[in-house]
């Protein structure tokens, strides 16, 4: 994982006009952006998204404040001009030249690189329109290609380079919702899988499930917010619910409940499979070092409710067998009990709120006292109970006592979560 930033802004201010005209867009901002970081910028028209991103491009001088890329800063014009060989753009007109192809289009980034043939260029041209899905169009000119495609081919443009960094100015604006998803879809594939880091511009509300970062701009001010992780969050959250679903069926005792168990189980894995997948993105990736630690941590909180799904599932299946199923009132308790830890477990993860996990800690702290307890109440109001009764109880009290600390064991991973790891988890030191 890497450990510095490959842009840091810092205390960057711009305007534009002078004396009462003068407007200031940007203020006091800054930020760190990492490899493999998907970030989208957003705020209203006028707000300064474009002026942060022509500044961090190069394509503007730095007036007030400093903007370092790859280590160097951008001070002068010969930085600037060197940074731009660093970064792919692609703004909201795809900006094609007409009377050429495809891969010609491609190939003009490299027509001022000396070290570059005519043949090279080439191939690196056909190379990038393969990366995007174009390969069968590299012979047809713009006029030949659908809107999405022409985009497709810019995007093939700013990455001919291999660039490090991408920056993307409303690239789906003109685009239709599915063509506009493809496109987004293929920057987050470059962020995850070339290690770009991506800065997209953008209106659209609806893109904002792919970032890892949402940053807002709105009267000059920046606020830096980690969506992609309040995402996985809130998927957790929604596991920890599905889970108080379990206890029920053991409540209904019937066959359909069972068969209803056996549903719900196959969703959780395939919705645990799927977060862990994306945790692993996060981990393996090279991404802001706060981020990169939240991720093992989320890590670590959903391989404990995988272990709670497990011991539920037991649970409910150790006392599926005739015999257990005429004990009513205790079980009835137990199931009540459990779904009440696991809805409030899920409200923590929801909330990230102390009080919660206070509350979550002291319910599941004392569980072996009140486990002797219930059982020796239980056996004294009910003296007729045969050995094998007092067996099954015996089992049932202390599978139940096992969920409860595993729930205890998860409101500690969570008070870690909550109190120890930053609350912000901002790039900026």
């Amino acid at each position: 994982m890497t450990a510095s930033p490959i842009i840091s802004v810092r205390n960057l201010s711009h305007a534009f006009g002078r004396g009462d005209l003068r407007r200031e867009v940007l203020h006091q901002a800054s930020a760190d952006f990492y490899p493999g970081e998907f970030v989208i910028i957003m705020g209203p028209s006028g707000s300064g998204k474009t002026t942060f991103l022509t500044l961090v491009g190069g394509l503007r001088a730095v007036e007030e404040g400093s903007v370092t890329v790859d280590g160097e800063e951008l001070s002068g014009t010969d930085q600037r001009i060197a940074m731009r060989r660093k970064v792919g753009f692609i703004f909201q007109s795809h900006n094609l030249i007409e009377s050429l192809t495809a891969s010609e289009n491609v190939q003009m980034p490299l027509v001022s690189d000396p070290v570059e043939t005519a043949p090279s260029s080439r191939a690196k041209a056909l190379d990038a329109l393969a990366n995007v899905g174009l390969t069968e169009h590299a012979h047809k000119h713009p006029r030949q290609l659908s809107g999405g495609e022409k985009q497709r081919v810019a995007i093939a443009r700013a990455l001919v380079r291999k660039p490090g960094i991408i920056m993307a100015d409303e690239p789906t604006a003109s685009l239709d919702k599915k063509t506009g998803r493809e496109v987004v879809d293929l920057l987050r594939y470059m962020a995850r899988h070339m290690g770009c880091t991506v800065l997209l511009v953008t209106h659209d509300n609806r893109i904002l499930d792919v970032a890892d970062r949402l940053i807002k701009i709105e009267d000059g001010k920046m606020e830096d917010s980690y969506i992609g992780m309040e995402r996985l969050v809130r998927q957790l959250s929604g596991l920890a619910n599905r889970l108080s679903l379990y206890p029920d069926t053991f409540a209904h005792r019937d066959e359909v409940a069972f068969r209803h168990l056996q549903a719900l189980r196959t969703q959780f894995t395939e919705e645990a499979e799927d977060l862990n997948s994306q945790m692993l993105n996060i981990v393996q990736g090279h991404l802001n070092p706060a981020m990169h630690e939240r991720a093992r941590t989320l890590q670590d909180l959903l391989g404990h409710l995988i272990t709670i799904e497990t011991s539920l599932a037991s649970f409910v299946e150790q006392f599926k067998e005739e015999g257990i199923l005429e004990i009513s009132g205790i079980s009835d308790r137990f199931v009540q009990s459990l779904q009440f830890l696991l809805l409030t477990a899920g409200d923590v993860f929801e909330s990230q709120d102390a009080e919660d996990v206070g509350l979550l800690l002291a319910l599941t702290e004392d569980r072996g006292e009140t486990m002797n307890a219930l059982r020796t109440g239980y056996f004294e109001n009910q003296p007729h109970l045969s050995s094998e009764a007092r067996v099954r109880i015996f089992d049932l009290t202390h599978a139940f006592a096992r969920n409860v600390y595993l729930i205890n064991q998860l409101a500690k991973l969570l008070q870690h979560w909550v109190f120890e790891l930053p609350t912000d988890i901002s790039c900026i030191p």
